[in-house]
């Protein structure tokens, strides 16, 4: 086998399937919300190649994810599809693997009728398929001396019932991972691979846990295998694997106890270094820990290798089912960082292979002088001759070895004298043999037939002594074993108490986290509404600047008109203390006109009394003095003035 020696980097291509609500769920909400490419969580969101909601349809999703994998495969090009999920989130209805009659169709049967669709339209004899069916489970083994029990993961061929406790080996190839011990059955349409796969999967391990009533307890992986003989010595040979997750629920959500307990701590124990695996290949790690299960062994090609692979990420969108909804896409978008490097499987056969595979397929017309067709035919009739010789000596030899065991010698006797005509294939041989001839020979097949049974009998009591030997040995190292399985079982005890603490740790460091988030949400709050009381700080300091330089404004106007009245007042009162001078001296003058006009003759004076009566009269507002004319006696308060009334 032999590859392409150029590969181009192909992304890991993911999807996401939200599925339905259930009766029992659509009262406690929906968490999931889709948009396109992104699908919201609670909080967070993720953008996958594909999102399809409830309403998508199995034909959708097979248009989108698989069956550009079934085009890459009948290309040349090794492919797989996982599908990846919380118990009951729907990655076997995705995936088609609950059996046959179940519709709509998933996946996986979708993918084998089209892949035999297309194989259909090739030559008879060029393309071969063959498929296999494998799950990767828990056993819990005895100790030899039945002590105690240890739990293992094993890889068991859901396709071969009578072997259910022979398990496979992994063994790597230069042309990839293969398995040791597991059944590739040849298929030659759709309906028989499909059979297969109804066979595997009801022979698959399943169990009953509180989150579902029929729950896989193991992973499970379909391979189909198709094989293309092209123009001269090249074949294309292409692995197709179809990927069934086991659950990914926590334990304590699950509830299961015994051994079911053991099957889960190994399946999330397997999740847990594919996790490792997927995240090593994203940092681009120099190690990535392919190594440490047998799941993530078998998925070396599809993770980081060469493949095309399509992930499906099932989620429930109940709310109750939050947590591992978030958990599913965190994974799921870690394992889109991937890059694979596919390339086309290019191979070779021999010269004589390809001519007898076109001799099977398409043998030449047989004609009179033909004498390689006769030859052929010859060939063909001489095997079958020597398959019946085979039958016939297979079956004496199980009545020799039976008679040996028990001993027996009339068995012994009666294959010796039926040789002659099995091995003539029932002709009679002895027919010119004397009855002497033949005891004697009957005689000497007995000889040998009991030196045969002391032989045996020898090497039965060396292979016992080996056995003693062995037990002895295997004695030891079960004692060795059983120390060392205490020491792990206390390691192991450890280990769970470190997980404790851990989960204790964690869940501390997630209420912190939030506490923290929860302080910095109140902090951006009270910074807001510092800032805010800042703006109107300012604003009021604006207004208080505004109204102190119009108060100063005002005193200042207040001050002026205060001097000015100063200064009015200080005029008024001098301009009241010069009239006040002239009222005095008119007075003066007015006592002296007075003293005048009282030494005048009575007669006058009666004529000057009347004249000075009727002059007097108006002389009390100041008139007669010419006083009433007069702007500053009226303006400077002459009225209020000593001696106005008169």
């Amino acid at each position: 086998q032999m590859s392409s020696p150029k590969a181009d980097t192909v992304p890991v291509r993911v999807a996401a399937r939200v599925r339905p609500l259930v009766a029992t769920e659509r009262q406690a909400g929906n968490c999931a919300r889709i948009a396109g490419q992104l699908i919201h969580i609670g909080q967070s969101c993720f953008t996958f190649d594909h999102v399809f909601g409830p309403q998508a349809t199995q034909q959708e999703v097979f248009a989108e994810c698989i069956d550009p994998l079934v085009r890459a495969l009948v290309d040349g090009f090794h492919a797989a599809f996982l599908a990846y999920g919380q118990t009951g989130s729907g990655k076997t209805f995705t995936m088609g693997t609950s059996g046959l009659g179940l519709q709509p169709e998933g996946a996986l049967p979708l993918a084998v009728r089209q892949i035999f669709r297309r194989v259909g339209a090739a030559p008879e004899g060029s393309c071969r398929v063959r498929v296999s069916f494998v799950e990767i489970c828990t056993v819990t083994k005895l100790s030899f001396a039945g002590s105690g029990t240890r739990a293992t993961e094993e890889i068991r061929d859901l396709l071969s019932p009578d072997r259910a406790q022979i398990y496979a080996s992994i063994r790597e190839t230069p042309d990839g991972i293969h398995l040791d011990g597991v059944d590739h059955h040849e298929v030659y349409n759709a309906d028989r691979a499909l059979e297969l796969l109804a066979s595997g999967s009801a022979a698959r391990a399943t169990a009953a846990t509180r989150m579902n009533d029929a729950s896989s307890r193991s992973h499970a992986i379909f391979t189909l295998e198709l094989t293309q003989y092209k123009s001269g010595p090249v074949t294309l040979t292409g692995r197709f694997h179809f990927v069934d997750l086991a659950g990914s629920e926590k334990v304590k959500r699950s509830g299961v106890e015994g051994e079911q307990l053991n099957q889960a701590i190994n399946i999330n124990q397997g999740l847990h270094v594919l996790g490792k695996v997927i995240t090593a290949l994203c940092d681009r790690h120099p190690h990535v820990p392919f190594r440490e299960s047998k799941l993530t062994r078998i998925l070396q090609d599809a993770l980081g290798g060469n493949s095309r692979t399509c992930m499906a990420a099932c989620v429930s969108p109940a709310d109750v089912n939050m947590a591992e909804s978030l958990s599913t896409l965190t994974y799921a978008a870690k394992a889109k960082l991937i890059e694979n490097k596919p390339v086309v499987n290019k191979g070779s056969v021999c010269v004589q292979c390809a001519n007898a595979r076109a001799l099977r397929f398409d043998p030449p017309p047989v004609s009179d002088g033909d004498t390689a067709s006769l030859k052929v035919s010859d060939l063909k009739a001489e095997l079958e001759r020597c398959q019946q010789k085979f039958v016939v000596c297979s079956n004496r030899l199980a009545k020799l070895q039976r008679a040996v065991q028990e001993r027996d010698d009339a068995a012994l006797v009666d294959s010796a004298l039926l040789e002659p005509m099995e091995v003539a294939d029932g002709v009679e041989a002895t027919l010119g043999d004397t009855e002497s001839t033949r005891k004697q020979r009957l005689v000497e097949q007995v000889e040998s037939n009991l030196y045969a049974t002391a032989l045996l009998e020898a090497q039965s009591a060396e292979r016992l002594r080996q056995h003693q030997a062995a037990r002895d040995l295997a004695e030891t190292e079960l004692a060795r074993l059983q120390t060392e399985l205490a020491q792990a079982s206390a390691k192991e005890e450890e280990l769970s108490v470190l997980k404790a603490r851990c989960a204790a740790k964690e869940q501390a460091l997630r209420e912190r986290s939030a506490a923290l988030q929860r302080e910095q949400g109140e902090s951006r709050r009270l910074k807001l509404m510092q800032r805010k009381q800042d703006v109107r700080l300012k604003v009021l300091q604006d207004s208080l600047r505004s109204l102190a330089d119009e108060r100063d404004q005002l005193r200042g106007k207040l001050e002026e008109e205060t001097r000015r009245r100063k200064q009015e007042e200080v005029k008024g009162r001098k301009e009241l203390g010069a009239a006040q001078s002239k009222i005095r001296s008119l007075t003066a003058k007015v006592g002296g006109i007075k003293a005048g006009a009282g030494s005048r003759r009575p007669a006058e004076a009666g004529l000057a009394q009347s004249s000075s009566a009727s002059t007097l009269a108006p002389s009390a507002s100041g008139s007669f003095l010419g006083l009433s004319s007069s702007p500053s006696a009226s303006a400077l308060g002459v009225a209020d003035a000593p001696g106005a009334e008169w």
